[in-house]
Protein backbone atom coordinates (compact mmCIF):
# COMPACT_ATOMS: atom_id res chain seq x y z
CA UNK A 1 0.00 0.00 0.00
CA UNK A 2 1.29 3.43 -0.96
CA UNK A 3 2.29 5.58 2.02
CA UNK A 4 1.28 9.21 1.81
CA UNK A 5 0.87 12.26 4.01
CA UNK A 6 -1.94 14.75 3.48
CA UNK A 7 -0.50 17.98 4.90
CA UNK A 8 -3.78 19.77 4.23
CA UNK A 9 -6.30 19.95 1.39
CA UNK A 10 -3.77 21.68 -0.88
CA UNK A 11 -0.55 19.76 -0.14
CA UNK A 12 0.17 16.04 -0.51
CA UNK A 13 3.34 13.93 -0.10
CA UNK A 14 3.56 10.43 -1.60
CA UNK A 15 6.47 8.29 -0.42
CA UNK A 16 8.45 5.90 -2.64
CA UNK A 17 6.53 7.21 -5.63
CA UNK A 18 8.18 4.95 -8.20
CA UNK A 19 9.81 1.56 -7.74
CA UNK A 20 13.61 1.09 -7.38
CA UNK A 21 13.71 -0.42 -10.87
CA UNK A 22 11.81 2.54 -12.32
CA UNK A 23 14.02 4.97 -10.42
CA UNK A 24 17.10 3.38 -12.01
CA UNK A 25 15.61 3.82 -15.49
CA UNK A 26 14.84 7.46 -14.72
CA UNK A 27 18.42 8.04 -13.54
CA UNK A 28 19.83 6.33 -16.65
CA UNK A 29 17.86 8.72 -18.86
CA UNK A 30 18.95 11.71 -16.78
CA UNK A 31 22.57 10.62 -17.27
CA UNK A 32 22.00 10.53 -21.04
CA UNK A 33 20.62 14.10 -20.95
CA UNK A 34 23.03 15.55 -18.40
CA UNK A 35 24.49 18.11 -20.82
CA UNK A 36 20.98 19.31 -21.69
CA UNK A 37 20.32 20.61 -18.16
CA UNK A 38 21.48 24.19 -18.65
CA UNK A 39 20.76 27.83 -17.82
CA UNK A 40 17.49 28.94 -19.40
CA UNK A 41 18.05 32.34 -21.08
CA UNK A 42 14.42 33.26 -20.47
CA UNK A 43 14.66 32.99 -16.68
CA UNK A 44 14.55 36.33 -14.87
CA UNK A 45 17.46 36.00 -12.44
CA UNK A 46 16.02 38.72 -10.23
CA UNK A 47 13.50 36.12 -9.10
CA UNK A 48 15.05 32.71 -9.71
CA UNK A 49 18.38 31.00 -10.38
CA UNK A 50 18.45 27.37 -11.51
CA UNK A 51 19.26 25.07 -14.45
CA UNK A 52 16.61 23.17 -16.35
CA UNK A 53 15.66 21.02 -19.32
CA UNK A 54 12.20 20.95 -20.89
CA UNK A 55 11.97 17.22 -21.37
CA UNK A 56 8.51 17.62 -22.93
CA UNK A 57 10.12 19.47 -25.82
CA UNK A 58 12.97 16.97 -26.17
CA UNK A 59 10.43 14.17 -26.63
CA UNK A 60 7.70 16.20 -28.32
CA UNK A 61 5.49 13.90 -30.34
CA UNK A 62 7.19 10.78 -28.94
CA UNK A 63 6.63 10.86 -25.18
CA UNK A 64 6.61 7.08 -24.96
CA UNK A 65 10.30 7.08 -25.98
CA UNK A 66 11.13 8.72 -22.64
CA UNK A 67 11.35 6.58 -19.51
CA UNK A 68 11.01 9.72 -17.39
CA UNK A 69 7.77 10.83 -19.04
CA UNK A 70 6.36 7.31 -19.29
CA UNK A 71 7.18 6.17 -15.76
CA UNK A 72 6.33 9.36 -13.89
CA UNK A 73 3.27 9.98 -16.05
CA UNK A 74 1.83 6.49 -15.73
CA UNK A 75 2.15 6.58 -11.93
CA UNK A 76 0.90 10.15 -11.65
CA UNK A 77 -2.19 9.50 -13.74
CA UNK A 78 -3.07 6.14 -12.22
CA UNK A 79 -6.23 5.11 -10.40
CA UNK A 80 -4.10 4.59 -7.29
CA UNK A 81 -2.99 8.24 -7.31
CA UNK A 82 -6.48 9.46 -8.21
CA UNK A 83 -7.87 7.60 -5.20
CA UNK A 84 -5.42 9.40 -2.91
CA UNK A 85 -6.01 12.85 -4.39
CA UNK A 86 -9.79 12.49 -3.98
CA UNK A 87 -9.21 12.64 -0.23
CA UNK A 88 -8.11 16.28 -0.51
CA UNK A 89 -11.08 18.61 -0.43
CA UNK A 90 -9.89 21.39 -2.72
CA UNK A 91 -10.86 22.24 -6.29
CA UNK A 92 -7.31 21.57 -7.51
CA UNK A 93 -7.16 18.02 -6.20
CA UNK A 94 -10.80 17.17 -6.83
CA UNK A 95 -10.34 18.14 -10.50
CA UNK A 96 -6.98 16.37 -10.82
CA UNK A 97 -8.42 13.13 -12.32
CA UNK A 98 -10.01 15.25 -15.06
CA UNK A 99 -6.91 17.21 -16.09
CA UNK A 100 -5.83 17.17 -19.72
CA UNK A 101 -2.37 18.77 -19.82
CA UNK A 102 0.99 17.96 -18.24
CA UNK A 103 4.16 20.04 -18.39
CA UNK A 104 7.35 18.25 -17.30
CA UNK A 105 10.89 19.55 -16.80
CA UNK A 106 14.11 18.64 -15.04
CA UNK A 107 15.62 21.26 -12.75
CA UNK A 108 18.83 21.54 -10.76
CA UNK A 109 19.54 24.24 -8.17
CA UNK A 110 23.28 24.77 -7.77
CA UNK A 111 25.10 26.87 -5.15
CA UNK A 112 23.06 30.02 -4.56
CA UNK A 113 20.18 28.64 -6.61
CA UNK A 114 16.74 29.74 -5.44
CA UNK A 115 13.26 30.79 -6.50
CA UNK A 116 11.52 33.71 -4.78
CA UNK A 117 7.87 33.68 -3.72
CA UNK A 118 5.63 32.96 -6.70
CA UNK A 119 2.54 31.12 -7.91
CA UNK A 120 2.51 28.61 -10.77
CA UNK A 121 -0.21 30.40 -12.68
CA UNK A 122 -0.85 30.23 -16.40
CA UNK A 123 -2.07 27.57 -18.83
CA UNK A 124 -4.97 26.80 -16.45
CA UNK A 125 -2.58 24.97 -14.11
CA UNK A 126 -4.18 23.33 -11.10
CA UNK A 127 -1.52 21.04 -9.58
CA UNK A 128 2.25 21.52 -9.30
CA UNK A 129 4.52 18.61 -8.50
CA UNK A 130 8.15 17.95 -7.55
CA UNK A 131 9.90 14.57 -7.55
CA UNK A 132 13.39 14.93 -5.99
CA UNK A 133 16.18 12.75 -7.41
CA UNK A 134 19.65 12.11 -5.93
CA UNK A 135 22.09 11.10 -8.67
CA UNK A 136 24.99 11.04 -6.19
CA UNK A 137 25.30 11.03 -2.43
CA UNK A 138 23.59 14.21 -1.30
CA UNK A 139 26.00 17.16 -1.13
CA UNK A 140 23.67 20.18 -1.06
CA UNK A 141 22.04 21.74 1.99
CA UNK A 142 19.10 24.10 2.56
CA UNK A 143 16.93 24.51 -0.55
CA UNK A 144 13.69 23.84 1.32
CA UNK A 145 10.36 24.28 -0.42
CA UNK A 146 8.16 26.73 1.48
CA UNK A 147 4.45 27.34 0.95
CA UNK A 148 2.63 30.43 2.22
CA UNK A 149 -1.13 30.41 2.86
CA UNK A 150 -1.61 34.07 3.78
CA UNK A 151 0.29 36.09 1.18
CA UNK A 152 -1.97 39.14 1.41
CA UNK A 153 -2.44 39.44 5.17
CA UNK A 154 1.14 38.89 6.28
CA UNK A 155 2.13 35.30 6.97
CA UNK A 156 3.07 34.19 10.44
CA UNK A 157 5.54 31.38 11.01
CA UNK A 158 2.71 28.93 11.60
CA UNK A 159 1.16 29.81 8.22
CA UNK A 160 4.23 28.66 6.29
CA UNK A 161 4.73 25.00 5.47
CA UNK A 162 8.36 23.90 5.04
CA UNK A 163 9.17 20.75 3.08
CA UNK A 164 12.68 19.30 2.90
CA UNK A 165 13.02 17.47 -0.45
CA UNK A 166 13.45 13.71 -0.07
CA UNK A 167 14.40 11.42 -2.94
CA UNK A 168 11.45 9.71 -4.60
CA UNK A 169 8.91 11.46 -2.38
CA UNK A 170 6.44 13.18 -4.68
CA UNK A 171 5.35 16.63 -3.55
CA UNK A 172 2.00 17.77 -4.97
CA UNK A 173 0.34 21.10 -4.20
CA UNK A 174 -2.30 23.43 -5.62
CA UNK A 175 -0.66 25.70 -8.19
CA UNK A 176 -2.32 28.82 -6.77
CA UNK A 177 -0.48 28.46 -3.44
CA UNK A 178 2.38 30.94 -3.05
CA UNK A 179 5.71 29.11 -2.69
CA UNK A 180 9.47 29.48 -2.94
CA UNK A 181 12.73 27.52 -2.96
CA UNK A 182 15.28 28.65 -0.38
CA UNK A 183 18.90 29.33 -1.39
CA UNK A 184 20.90 26.15 -1.92
CA UNK A 185 24.39 25.67 -0.49
CA UNK A 186 26.75 23.47 -2.53
CA UNK A 187 30.51 23.33 -3.11
CA UNK A 188 30.42 21.11 -6.21
CA UNK A 189 29.86 22.42 -9.76
CA UNK A 190 28.48 19.09 -11.00
CA UNK A 191 24.86 19.53 -12.10
CA UNK A 192 24.04 16.12 -10.62
CA UNK A 193 25.22 17.26 -7.19
CA UNK A 194 22.62 20.03 -7.16
CA UNK A 195 19.07 20.00 -5.82
CA UNK A 196 17.78 17.91 -8.72
CA UNK A 197 14.16 17.11 -9.43
CA UNK A 198 11.62 16.17 -12.05
CA UNK A 199 8.84 18.69 -11.71
CA UNK A 200 6.01 20.27 -13.54
CA UNK A 201 2.38 21.32 -13.66
CA UNK A 202 -0.87 19.59 -14.43
CA UNK A 203 -3.93 21.44 -15.65
CA UNK A 204 -6.53 21.84 -18.35
CA UNK A 205 -6.30 22.72 -22.01
CA UNK A 206 -8.01 25.95 -23.06
CA UNK A 207 -10.77 24.01 -24.80
CA UNK A 208 -11.36 21.85 -21.72
CA UNK A 209 -14.71 22.57 -20.03
CA UNK A 210 -12.96 22.50 -16.64
CA UNK A 211 -10.17 24.82 -17.72
CA UNK A 212 -11.29 27.95 -15.94
CA UNK A 213 -13.76 26.51 -13.46
CA UNK A 214 -16.62 26.76 -15.96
Amino acid sequence: MTEYNKINDDVLLINDFISPQELKKVKDELTFHKDDIVVDPFIDHKYSVYLRMFIDKVYEGRRTDSDILSIVGSKMFSEETYKITRELDSYSFQSFPHTSSNETQVTSYMNGGHYKWHQDLGHARTISYVLPINMHEKKWTDGELKLNYRPHSGAKVEDIITIVPKENQLIMFSSHVLHKVEHVKLKSEDVFDGRLSINGHVGHEKNDNLAYGS
